[in-house]
């Protein structure tokens, strides 16, 4: 009975979610709509209006939230809102570029800011001149989070487990249909779960019937639940205190030397100054002795030690340049400093503060041209410049190239012009050639080896095929098929040696490098040589593409057609790894007959 009732009360949870929230329902019933037609599709041409109606529906029930706590006696508002949320999704759409590559470092960044920030908004809302904190408001969220999460998980995997039951034991199920349960789970019933578990936060000006109501549903979901409180006091604060006393000391001891030029410290501090403020957040309906201890003095201990990373990592932008990741720790470190005074003040009350700063953060992080591409993109090529000068490189707009180089600076050259590569930005420095590529131009234009200095990875050449449903092999020409893998990087010249029989008699299949090429072998029982491939003779005219050195290789260029007059040994190349004179690695189907 407990069970039905449950169930019972999770359906009167999801429709009453969906008739509260219908403008960011229909929003994720459209994008669940769109996925599907990417899925059946299998191409990625509506995914524009896919994240158009995920960021349209986080919008919508900000909206939402934003219409019960300020206006909830203007019916009319809830419907004069749902314009900007039109207009904002429509705005998102027509400015997201992802036609070049949807998954861009700034497409990604942009829309995950974009969706935390609103995220942020969704929950700090209702706390605005509220009986309830941001704490409280937060604390729910977590506990709707999660536990949408571990539903999400369980109903997911049971779904799949059951398609691939029947998939193995019935008929053969079409694998779209795995990708279609997923998005149904991820798209449609997983915010839905959420929302279901939020709450009709209470105003300060209702009626007493009003929150006697809604008391009991906002107390529950606000409340901390025994495990969590147990986990924080006993476990999570005891251990970040123990981590803070190590922290401390590596400061200490380190304060006039590494400490400010380990980039290493960055993420582990950044990693520290999330916990100490996540546990702020839900420490704040808790009140035994460690609770208010870990309240007191942490948010001091805190200030300084973000400090002390802020201005260390404003200090290596002298060194390396100004990043991207550079940006968001430094504005992490700024937000986590004035958290700190915000929780040293005010520790319970007005701890909503530090989510306004949180969203304003976000906000610039993502608007032009203070955004952390523009930013960088200047910041990295007034640096190059710089460094530039320094080493009497440039004169006026004109590039003087330079191979006796100190290693310290040609190492900061080839980082920046590798950041502002990977960002697209290297076509707006202005003093390099319209078309110049990094990968062959750099040692012409800068005078020296860029992959000589330790700082990048050997130069490699990538080879691939890709089977497909077209491709076909008439094997019955021949008598053995074998699948080769082999890693000269690693073990010595005969790196694979397979044993194959034909006709009763045994031959010996070897790849081995020689002399800077991939040599295939077939060999007799008596070791004797009846023909040999070179394998990276064949692929030599092919030349890869400047991105990442990759070439995908057509079945006639995989394909590798030898004969003599005692065998036939063809070679389908899978895949091929040149690591620039190190070695090789890869694939290889070898296709066999002895005449």
């Amino acid at each position: 009975m407990k069970w039905k009732q449950f169930f019972k009360g999770r359906m009167q949870s999801l429709t009453t979610a969906i008739s509260r929230f219908p403008l960011t329902v229909l929003f994720l019933v459209l994008a669940a709509i769109i996925n599907t037609l990417n899925i059946q599709t299998e191409n990625v041409e509506y995914v524009e209006w896919m994240l158009a109606c995920f960021m349209g529906a986080l919008a919508a029930a900000v909206a939402q939230v934003s219409y019960e706590h300020f206006f909830r006696e203007k019916e009319k508002m809830r419907y004069v809102l749902f314009v900007p949320v039109l207009l904002f999704a429509l705005l998102y759409y027509f400015m997201i570029d992802i036609e070049s590559d949807m998954f861009s470092l700034k497409v990604v960044v942009r829309t995950v800011a974009l969706a935390f920030a609103l995220l942020m908004a969704f929950i700090w809302i209702p706390s605005i001149k509220s009986r309830l904190s941001f704490s409280d408001s937060f604390t729910a969220g977590f506990k709707s989070l999660f536990t949408t999460i571990m539903f999400s998980i369980v109903l997911g995997a049971g779904i799949l487990s059951i398609l691939s039951a029947v998939n193995v034991l019935l008929i053969n199920v079409d694998y779209r249909l795995f990708l279609h349960a997923s998005n149904i789970v991820a798209s449609l019933f997983a915010p839905l779960l959420f929302l279901s578990y939020i709450p009709v936060y209470l105003q300060q000006n209702e009626s007493s019937s009003e929150q006697i109501n809604q008391s009991a549903e906002v107390d529950e979901a606000i409340s901390v639940p025994k495990t969590l409180e147990v986990l924080l006091t006993y476990i999570v604060i005891p251990l970040t205190m123990v981590f803070t006393i190590i922290l401390a000391l590596y400061i200490l001891m380190n304060i006039g030397r590494d400490f400010w030029i380990n980039n290493l410290l960055e993420p582990m501090l950044v990693s520290y100054a999330i916990v100490v403020i996540l546990v702020m957040l839900f420490i704040g309906r808790l009140d035994n002795k460690m609770v208010v201890y870990f309240r007191l003095v942490f948010p001091k201990i805190l200030f300084l030690i973000v400090l002390l990373q802020t201005v260390a990592s404003v200090i290596q932008i002298s060194e390396k340049g100004l990043t991207i990741g550079r940006y968001y720790v430094i504005l992490f470190g700024v937000f986590a400093i004035i958290a700190s005074i915000i929780f040293s003040i005010w520790p319970k009350q007005k701890n909503g503060l530090v989510a306004a700063v949180l969203i304003v953060f976000s906000l610039i992080s993502i608007t032009p041209p203070v955004d952390a591409f523009t930013v960088s993109k200047n910041g990295q090529i007034a640096f190059l410049e710089a460094t530039l000068k320094n080493n009497e490189m440039l004169k006026g707009n004109e590039l003087q190239p330079r191979s006796d180089l100190p290693e310290n600076e040609q190492r900061k050259i080839v980082e920046t012009v590798n950041d502002l590569e990977q960002n697209g930005n290297i076509k707006e420095v202005s003093f390099l050639p319209d078309d110049y590529q990094t990968t062959t131009d750099f040692e012409s234009a800068f005078g020296f080896d860029p992959y000589n200095d330790g700082t990048i990875i050997e130069e490699y050449s990538y080879y691939y095929f890709e089977w497909t449903e077209e491709t076909a092999v008439n094997v019955s020409d021949y008598q053995q098929l074998i699948k080769v893998q082999f890693d000269t990087l690693n073990t010595s010249s005969n790196e694979a040696v397979q044993t194959i029989e034909i006709e009763g008699n045994t031959y010996q299949l070897e790849t081995q490098e020689a002399e800077d090429d991939l040599i295939l072998l077939l060999k007799d029982q008596e070791n004797g040589e009846i023909i040999q491939t070179n394998v990276t003779n064949a692929l030599e005219e092919i030349e890869p593409s400047s991105d990442f050195n990759q070439a995908d290789l057509t079945f006639e260029q995989a394909f590798i057609e030898n004969e003599n007059n005692a065998a036939i040994v063809d070679t389908l190349v899978m895949q091929l790894n040149d690591n620039n004179d190190q070695g090789y690695s890869g694939e290889l189907f070898v296709f066999v007959s002895i005449k």
